[in-house]
C-alpha cells in the first residue's frame, strides 16, 4: 500500500510571500492614488473647458463685455431672484450657456471656506437665494486687481464690477479668468502682495467672508485656470503667483501679469 504524502507551503514561505505582497502593495498603491488623482483634475478640467465656452459665449452675446463678478445692487452678497431686490454672480449669468448646477464643482472639492459644508449650493437655474452667501462652488473668478480703494491706480481684472471689453485684454491667452477657488465666486483684494491670494480672505484677512475668496491649488499644486480666450490649462502655483513691476498709474506695483488685462510689457 503506497502512503499519500501530503505537502503544503511552510510558515517560511507564507511569509515570503505576504513580504512580496506588501512589497507590492506598497509600490502600486501611490500609483492608483495619482492615477486617481490624475483623473479627478481631468475631470475639473473638462468642467472648466465647459465654464470657458460658456463665460466666452456670454461675453460675446453682450456686446463682448467680459462678464462680471457680480450683478445688480449688493450682487456680492447672497443671489437672490426676488423682484425688485435682483442680484447674482456670474455663474448665474452664464447658467443657459452651460446648463448644468454639476460642471461648477471640481470632484477633488470636499470642503467650503473650511465650514465643513459640502452641499446647498446655489442652483444656478433658478437663481435660488442662499442665505449664508456661501456654497458658490469649485470656481472663483477673477477680480483680483479692481478695487482701486485698496489697489489705487487704474489696475483691471477680467472680473472688474465695472464690466471690461474683450478688446480690452492686451494677453487673453495669458490672463487667467477663472480658477480652482475654495467656495467663494471670485477671488480679489490681494493689494500688491500676491501671496495674500492664497490666504483664505484677502480683503479683510480672517473674516472667512464668501466674497473674498482665494486660489486654490488642491491638484498637487497645479491650479486649473480657464483664460481669457476660453481655453483651459492647468498652471503652477508658484507660476502663477510669479510678479513683475507694473505701473497701474499710481507708481510701480509687484503684481501678477497673470491676474491683471493690462499690457505688461512682456
Amino acid at each position: 500500500m503506497k502512503k499519500t504524502i501530503k505537502t503544503g507551503f511552510t510558515l517560511i514561505e507564507l511569509l515570503v510571500v505576504i513580504a512580496i505582497i506588501a512589497i507590492l502593495a506598497a509600490i502600486l498603491f501611490p500609483v492608483f492614488a495619482k492615477v486617481r488623482e490624475k483623473a479627478r483634475q481631468i475631470s475639473c478640467l473638462s468642467n472648466e473647458k465647459q465654464i470657458g465656452l460658456g463665460i466666452l459665449q456670454y461675453s460675446q452675446d453682450n456686446d463682448e463685455i467680459l462678464a462680471k463678478a457680480w450683478y445688480g445692487g449688493g450682487g456680492y452678497q447672497a443671489s437672490d431672484n426676488t423682484p425688485g431686490n435682483i442680484k447674482y454672480k456670474w455663474m448665474d449669468a452664464i447658467f443657459p450657456y452651460v446648463k448644468s448646477n454639476g460642471i461648477f464643482h471640481c470632484p477633488d472639492f470636499n470642503d467650503d471656506l473650511g465650514t465643513g459644508a459640502t452641499g446647498n449650493f446655489v442652483n444656478y437655474e433658478k437663481l435660488t437665494n442662499v442665505p449664508n452667501d456661501k456654497n458658490y462652488g469649485s470656481y472663483a473668478l477673477n477680480a483680483a486687481y479692481w478695487d482701486t480703494n485698496t489697489l489705487g491706480g487704474s489696475c483691471k481684472s477680467p472680473g472688474d464690477s465695472s464690466g471690461v471689453p474683450l478688446a480690452a485684454l492686451a494677453h487673453p491667452a495669458t490672463t487667467a479668468w477663472v480658477v480652482d477657488g475654495n467656495g467663494s465666486y471670485q477671488f480679489d483684494w490681494p493689494t500688491d502682495n500676491p501671496a495674500m491670494i492664497t490666504k483664505g480672505d484677502l480683503h479683510i484677512e480672517g473674516s472667512n467672508s464668501n466674497g473674498d475668496g482665494s486660489i486654490v491649488d488642491r491638484h498637487t499644486g497645479i491650479v486649473n485656470t480657464i483664460w481669457c480666450d476660453g481655453h483651459a490649462k492647468a498652471i503652477r502655483m508658484n507660476e502663477l503667483m510669479k510678479t513683475q513691476t507694473i505701473n497701474c498709474g499710481n507708481g510701480n506695483r509687484n503684481l501678477s501679469p497673470y491676474l491683471i488685462v493690462q499690457d505688461y510689457g512682456i
